[in-house]
């Protein structure tokens, strides 16, 4: 079980800096990049909140 919950949470993590990087190479892409990132944040605490 807690490799799973640390496996996901890697790889939420290189998925939030994936888009803090392509955030930062496109100024004039930045508040999709973000909205998309913040949805994705959203998303998985409630699954996350779901299992406990």
């Amino acid at each position: 079980m807690k490799v799973l919950i640390g496996t996901k949470w890697r790889d939420e993590g290189m998925y939030v800096l994936e888009m803090v990087f392509k955030a930062n190479g496109s100024m004039d892409k930045i508040r999709l990049q973000i909205e998309s990132l913040q949805g994705r944040l959203d998303e998985f605490m409630q699954t996350e909140l779901e299992e406990i």
